[in-house]
């Protein structure tokens, strides 16, 4: 839907994995000069599900300066996981893509406390970006966001380099900072 370097598209990739992880699909037709329509197929159930109740978030301490590293192609909500985490104590470098944020890990070297990557972006894919920093820095934890509700699933082959944990998008303020704190122990 724009040139390359002019942003982002529709978000088609992430409607896609959330109806299909759910086992439905999306139909397009196009016709130039009348529009686009988009057609979302979800299959229809037996019964009402059961209602969770959530459960506790646990505490969440503050950040004390730990530097933390944001990759993300879509610039709100590389900002908005910047702002987040600001709030809550921490320092982040914030880049849009791999090749970034390579540059970024060139300069800032071991200070660096925490990754969070996007896994779908244009240059270099999450995943080539965390194999590239698990053979440099491999103590530094990283945590893969997705679109995709089944991340953690369906990342790439098992002797691919894995993330440290992941997170579906869309997600809360409080669930990333969550999982933030789970891979930044107290003593860092």
């Amino acid at each position: 839907t724009k040139l390359r370097g002019e942003g982002t598209g529709l978000g088609l990739s992430t409607v896609r994995g959330l109806v299909t992880s759910h086992g439905g699909f999306v139909t397009v037709e196009s016709e130039v000069g009348v529009g686009t329509e988009f057609q979302i197929w979800l299959p229809a159930i037996d019964k009402v599900p059961e209602i969770v109740e959530p459960e506790p978030t646990p505490p969440q301490r503050p950040g004390r300066g730990e530097r933390v590293l944001v990759v993300d192609d879509e610039p709100s909500l590389r900002d908005m996981i910047s702002d987040i985490l600001n709030a809550k104590g921490y320092d982040v470098v914030v880049t849009a893509d791999g090749v970034e944020a390579l540059a970024a890990v060139n300069v800032i070297g071991p200070e660096l406390a925490l990754v969070i990557t996007d896994v779908h972006m244009p240059h270099m894919t999450g995943d080539v970006l965390v194999s590239v920093l698990k053979r440099i820095y491999p103590k530094i934890p990283v945590l893969a966001i997705s679109g995709h509700p089944n991340v953690d699933k369906n990342w790439a082959g098992e002797d691919q380099a894995q993330p440290d944990a992941s997170l579906a998008k869309p997600f809360t303020g409080s669930k990333l900072i969550q999982k933030v704190c789970e891979l930044l122990p107290p003593s860092r």
